[in-house]
């Protein structure tokens, strides 16, 4: 037995958003969704289909994703660019992640200066970090020039060790103030906890606190590993012939301005794409635990003595 429903048109009129209902926040959301539409959207899809297109023939071909994959010109940009950007985000990540647990947890002297100083290492131009170094460590640079009278070769800055160190110094930041701000908001009745169970303060920074704040920890690591594949300037001024995934994108284009920058197009969204799915694969980390916690308990600022407090003041400070 089949039971038919219909629906009156008086319902149907109910069930339609009437234009005398909606408000002013109605009316912000639907130009919010427009801009973002006209700007972000609309730009990327027509950025995206002319990936598909070939530049001489104006057909349509997978070609441009099948050189990026299996030429090894473009392979060996992809390998160098996820190096650069993994071992990049790892400094930055030992590099921030001490520095944050040291000026939360203890007195350290200037500690506002270094939250300070942080700030504008992130607002710096980025060819300002790769050309101090150059000036530091380049060929003639006032500190090789300073060993080399004693007859001391200093190592290049040039290449891939260059480029990850100033990766590290430049981005560490982010990871610094994303996880000095969790620390200030972890309970501490954890950590007495776990001391109370035997957890000597090592084992308890990596038992409990870590994990407490690893999700600040990883959109810290997530922002400088996107920051890492994105840049340009210091691999290009830095790389000596160490060419990753930008300077490639870079090089194209100027090689393609002539016609369409298919190559340049389809370059730029593999960048994209490794980006997205280092952000789908933090959230699935991070969707497998709960991290919840209420701040009943404040951490207090304690002061360290002795050889640890030099040792802290010595960490903290030598990287500005």
């Amino acid at each position: 037995m089949t039971v038919s429903r219909t629906v009156s048109p008086n319902r149907l009129s109910d069930m339609l958003p009437k234009w005398n209902q909606l408000d002013f926040w109605s009316f912000v959301s639907m130009a919010t969704v427009a801009v973002l539409f006209i700007l972000l959207i609309l730009p990327i899809f027509s950025v995206f289909v002319v990936s598909f297109f070939d530049a001489n023939t104006g057909a349509f071909t997978l070609d441009n994703y099948i050189k990026v994959f299996t030429k090894n010109y473009y392979l060996n940009g992809l390998k160098n660019s996820l190096y650069v950007g993994f071992m990049g985000t790892l400094g930055a990540c030992l590099l921030g992640v001490p520095l944050a647990f040291f000026t939360a947890r203890f007195h350290i002297l200037g500690k506002q200066f270094i939250s300070t100083l942080a700030i504008l290492v992130l607002v710096a131009p980025p060819f300002i970090g790769a050309y101090a170094w150059i000036m530091m460590f380049g060929s003639n640079g006032f500190v090789t020039n300073f060993f080399a009278q004693f007859g001391i070769e200093t190592p290049t800055i040039y290449g891939a060790g260059g480029v990850i160190l100033v990766f590290t110094l430049k981005f560490f930041p982010f990871v610094y103030l994303m996880t000095q701000t969790a620390l200030k908001s972890v309970n501490k009745s954890f950590e007495d906890a776990a001391e109370n169970l035997g957890c000597n303060s090592l084992e308890r920074f990596f038992k409990v606190t870590l994990p407490l704040v690893f999700p600040a920890v990883s959109t810290g690591a997530i922002i400088c590993f996107v920051l890492s594949i994105a840049d340009f300037g210091t691999p290009a001024i830095l790389g000596r012939g160490f060419r990753t995934l930008s300077t490639i994108a870079y090089s194209a284009y100027t090689s393609e301005l002539g016609g369409k920058p298919t190559m340049a197009v389809t370059i730029s969204l593999v960048m994209m794409a490794i980006s997205m799915l280092a952000l789908l694969a933090q959230r699935k980390i991070l969707a497998k635990r709960r991290y919840a916690s209420a701040l009943t308990n404040k951490p207090v600022v304690s002061k360290l003595k002795g050889m640890q407090n030099v040792l802290a003041h010595v960490f903290a400070t030598q990287w500005f």
